[in-house]
């Protein structure tokens, strides 16, 4: 008897008491937080578990459960994740408002009662008892959560505030010509002349580091327009002179990098290697040419 003891508890009931013994501490740290206050909460916590684990009777399936069973379950907890989720505002109301790691926290609780609930089941129905392999599919549980935290801290990104440059044909900047011609760089511009252009012109042209950029902006319109008038690079619509944005083209290592017209190359912390792209704006901040800034 003993020895039926002995097995019994080795074979399918130490991992699930470790699980358990887990829960009991998440369930106290959650309690600790007020996370699971009222009996409303701790009741939904306990039935959803149930519920979850009530799968583990699958197990009757013995080697039939995988893969197809188990890949059936994933999808049903993956859309069950979702729900459950959502039914945290409803029936905690403590979670309601909080920081995700609260309800993390929760979920954790949830998938350590179930998967020790779920082993424990389809150990008992299954004659090769893998019942804390089989629980793993719980943890697609995690899935819809952490896609909709994340979707919403997307979200909640503010936007990425930009100067604009104005630019009417007139006021023409005045750069600082350095004693030294040692110190003048070579900065490279990606602009389109028009706002029907398919392909943009890069131009390239020489400044100082202490130099404005929207003042060195001014001068290559000015002086590009002046030698090509023919077709020169549009700066005004039928109403008013367009705005001007500046970014550094984005690469796979580095982000888009919004420059600010109204101070240095320096101040900017732009290299010669930097490509510096400029946007036609209107004053709601629509851009004209390829894609959205906003």
């Amino acid at each position: 008897m003993n020895t039926f003891l002995q097995k019994l508890i080795t074979s399918q009931l130490l991992i699930p008491i470790i699980t358990v013994l887990l829960g009991i501490v998440v369930i106290f740290i959650a309690k600790k937080n007020q996370l699971l206050s009222d009996k409303k909460a701790v009741f939904y916590v306990l039935l959803s578990s149930v519920i979850f684990s009530s799968l583990g009777l699958l197990g009757y399936l013995q080697v039939d459960f995988m893969p197809y069973a188990y890949i059936a379950l994933q999808v049903f907890y993956l859309i069950m994740g979702y729900f459950n989720y959502r039914l945290y505002d409803v029936y905690i109301k403590a979670l309601k408002g909080s920081p995700f790691w609260k309800k993390f926290l929760v979920l954790l609780i949830q998938i350590l009662i179930s998967g020790a609930l779920f082993s424990l089941i389809f150990n008992l129905v299954n004659d090769f008892k893998y019942g804390i392999w089989a629980s793993t599919c719980l943890v697609s549980l995690f899935i819809a959560p952490f896609f909709m935290q994340t979707f919403q801290s997307y979200l909640n990104i503010p936007i990425e505030i930009y100067k604009m440059k104005i630019y009417d044909g007139t006021n023409k900047g005045t750069p600082v010509v350095p004693i030294d011609t040692g110190a003048l760089l070579v900065y490279e511009i990606e602009v389109y002349k028009t706002t029907t252009d398919e392909k943009p012109t890069r131009l390239k042209a020489k400044s100082t580091k202490e130099m404005i950029l929207g003042d060195w902006f001014e001068l290559i319109l000015s002086d590009y327009n002046q030698r090509k008038f023919s077709a020169p690079i549009e700066y005004y619509n039928l109403e008013k002179p367009y705005g001007w944005v500046f970014y550094t083209k984005p690469s796979f290592f580095l982000p888009r990098k919004y420059i600010d017209p109204d101070m240095s190359f320096q101040e900017n912390k732009l290299s010669e290697k930097q490509l510096i792209i400029a946007k036609r704006v209107r004053e709601q901040k629509k851009v004209i040419n390829d894609d959205v800034l906003l």
